[in-house]
């Protein structure tokens, strides 16, 4: 709806505020495509995006596998994985209570959910396909300069399309063109230095402020997956690091983080563990190892280094990309394994894989969906479309009014989300103070002036 008002960008859940730390690349596309089909963005958000990059996505997938493996089976496990792959998280909540949910155990969402990040989606797509061009590319340098336009095109922009995805590509790129370099082929500086110099020219201008959203914080994920109480609650894992660091036995200390690192990455593999037989065979460096290796470290160090300001959790979206790479990997190792030994290797993988992704299909899949709009409400929104141009005052989140409601919840009562405006097409005074706190904007003044509104009584007549 921002985007139907021209450029800069307004932060339409705070009004009068240009957006900024936001990767805004997929909503400009939705607001272009809105504007020139006139089809609506919600129509466009929840139902005909969706069903398209789902498959350009598997499209895509197919041809990079096809190439890179030239296994038909390499290439159809790999298609399962992209689709399907699960953690284990099921076997945990198999053994506490006997169900198969589990999902995000382990932190890290599964490939069943991908759908509920736009923006997630959209940069699968177009890092897919820039690797696709990538590994045609290096092995035909014939093409390069047919190949580096495109390529400086797709990856040159990710940076704004999801920025985590972005960062990763930037630091194996740069890793690939110091191999290049060392191996004396500095023509490969005619790929890489477009697409850091558009990824530059397109991201620092609306990011000025985000290197402030990290916070050093080494192993906050693990520590939290081990903690929580509604992750593993690991009371005794717990209790061994905290006692070995205060009492000075490092030992035990290193232990305890070493064995919730190891269940971090294996929780969230699931089945995929079997990428590492991939992994190891790349014996022989070229810049295409080079740069998936340098993408898989960053994409698992950055998460256990930091987290972010407003929902420190966010930062495991890193480890989405290295989730994504070992599809791939597990899908080339499982298609040799059965050929040398047993295809009954594939039939476990899958039978393992599934139960997270079939108990998370039933989750978005409800009798009854979570939350909705109210017909009146919706008339209203409609009403406040028609209306000229100005800034709306909506109702706060509250969870006194959450607690009221059962399922299907009025969106005002279910999450603080910047509904109104989307649906009406005006600037909130301010909504969303989730996305707030991760944009870092300091909206507590409005917020409490949003309040003192709303609880202002009319004087009796």
């Amino acid at each position: 709806e921002s985007v139907k008002r021209g450029l800069p960008l307004e932060n339409f859940f705070f009004a009068g505020v240009n957006l900024f730390n936001y990767h805004f690349f997929y909503d400009l596309l939705l607001g272009v495509t809105s504007v020139l089909t006139r089809i609506s963005g919600s129509d466009l958000y929840f139902r005909q995006f969706p069903i398209l990059i789902s498959f350009f996505i598997g499209l895509v997938a197919f041809y990079l596998a096809k190439n890179w493996f030239k296994s038909e089976m390499a290439v159809n496990l790999s298609l399962f994985f992209l689709y399907f792959g699960g953690s284990f998280g099921w076997i945990v909540s198999f053994i506490k209570d006997r169900s198969f949910g589990g999902e995000t155990l382990f932190w890290a969402q599964q490939g069943v959910s991908t759908l509920i990040n736009p923006p997630f989606v959209i940069s699968l797509l177009i890092f897919l396909a820039g690797l696709y061009l990538f590994q045609k590319l290096l092995g035909q340098k014939d093409q390069l300069v047919n190949l580096t336009i495109p390529l400086t095109v797709l990856w040159g922009s990710l940076i704004e399309f999801k920025v985590y995805v972005g960062i990763l590509v930037l630091i194996g790129l740069l890793l690939a063109t110091i191999f290049e370099i060392l191996n004396k082929n500095f023509s490969f500086l005619k790929l890489s230095l477009p697409i850091f110099i558009l990824s530059a020219i397109i991201f620092l201008p609306n990011n000025f402020g985000s290197n402030s959203l990290l916070v050093f914080q080494p192993f906050w994920l693990i520590h939290s997956m081990v903690d929580s109480a509604d992750r593993l609650n690991w009371v005794r894992l717990s209790n061994a690091r905290i006692l070995g660091l205060d009492s000075g036995n490092y030992f035990k200390f290193a232990t305890a983080e070493i064995i919730g690192f190891l269940v971090f990455i294996f929780g969230n593999l699931g089945t995929r563990f079997f990428g590492f037989f991939t992994l190891i065979s790349f014996r022989n460096l070229n810049t295409f190892t080079v740069f998936l290796l340098s993408f898989l470290f960053s994409s698992l160090v950055l998460p256990m280094l930091f987290l972010q300001k407003g929902a420190g959790f966010n930062i495991v979206q890193f480890f989405y990309y290295f989730l994504l790479i070992f599809n791939f990997l597990a899908a080339a190792s499982l298609a040799y394994l059965a050929r040398k030994f047993s295809w009954i290797l594939i039939l476990a993988a899958i039978f393992l894989t599934l139960p997270t992704t079939w108990d998370s299909l039933h989750h978005f899949l409800p009798v009854r969906p979570p939350a909705m709009i109210p017909a009146g409400e919706v008339e209203g929104l409609h009403f406040l479309r028609n209306q000229s141009d100005g800034i709306v005052l909506s109702y706060y989140f509250s969870i006194r009014e959450h607690e009221k409601f059962g399922p299907p919840q009025p969106l005002f009562a279910y999450q603080s989300t910047p509904y109104v405006s989307a649906f009406s097409g005006k600037p909130e005074f301010i909504a969303d103070t989730v996305n707030l706190e991760i944009l870092g904007i300091d909206y507590k003044g409005r917020y409490q002036i949003q309040k003192d509104v709303f609880l202002m009584r009319e004087p009796e007549m």
